[in-house]
């Protein structure tokens, strides 16, 4: 017998798949990352849960979506997207899979989106060219709902800060590693002959540090390893280019 399913029912499956990779039981740790990833000449944002090792195509647009970041409470992300045919920022609630665009200026490009530590505004960065040539790049702030969009002088103090813990890769005495600063001690956790340039990523627990690594014929791989640099295992294996990513909040 040959099931068929409706559109509507696809939309309460993908909105039940979701759901099941974020809801997690108190056995299973919330180690879910998203990030972007091309997909059939375009770019969209994955959700990807590092313990199952499954992925799931979030956005599925005609139209590059990229930069995705949670929100602190892990429900939302922000994200910038050219499916209107200009670089605009997006936000996405992942559990009913409802996008809205939070900026509406035609004449811009607007980029960069983050969230404020308290989840209650997104601050992004708009790059405008004047009929003379002149380009100018200006930071906003926008409320989730769209509203009270505000233009900042300068990015919020909270980005501006230096964490205590840094992690980094550097090309050290012929190789590529990953390395831990803390305070004025720097220590390699791994090396590599070759790594994806792009900073790796604590897990919010701090047990896991995913990062990416290629080959000289091979796109980045999502790898993840212990905080001190042991058990190291390849996540994903799809040969599709990967960059952005970020966990989710515990």
């Amino acid at each position: 017998m040959k099931i068929l399913l409706l559109p509507g029912l696809l939309s309460l499956l993908n909105v039940a798949l979701v759901a099941g990779m974020l809801v997690v039981g108190p056995q299973i740790p919330t180690h879910q990352l998203i990030y972007d990833t091309q997909v059939d000449g375009y770019l969209d944002i994955f959700l990807l849960d590092v313990n199952r090792q499954l992925a799931h195509n979030l956005t599925d647009n005609r139209g590059d979506d990229r930069h995705p970041e949670w929100s602190p409470d892990g429900s939302q992300i922000v994200f910038e997207s050219w499916r209107l045919g200009i670089r605009a920022v997006y936000m996405m609630d992942v559990y009913k899979g409802v996008v809205k665009r939070l900026s509406a200026d035609a004449g811009a490009s607007e980029y960069d989106p983050r969230w404020t530590a308290d989840g209650d505004a997104v601050v992004f960065r708009s790059f405008r060219r004047s009929p003379g040539g002149e380009t100018t790049v200006t930071i906003y702030q926008v409320e989730p709902d769209g509203s009270n969009l505000q233009r900042l002088d300068a990015l919020p103090a909270i980005f501006q800060q230096v964490p205590d813990r840094l992690i980094s890769q550097r090309f050290v005495d012929g190789k590529w590693g990953v390395f831990v600063t803390e305070g004025e001690e720097t220590r390699r956790l791994v090396s590599h002959n070759i790594l994806y340039r792009e900073t790796p990523q604590w897990s919010p627990d701090n047990e896991l540090i995913a990062f990416l690594l290629q080959d000289e014929v091979r796109d980045p791989e999502i790898y993840v390893m212990a905080a001190d640099g042991s058990d190291i295992r390849q996540i994903t294996a799809d040969g599709a280019r990967k960059s952005n990513l970020h966990w989710r909040p515990s």
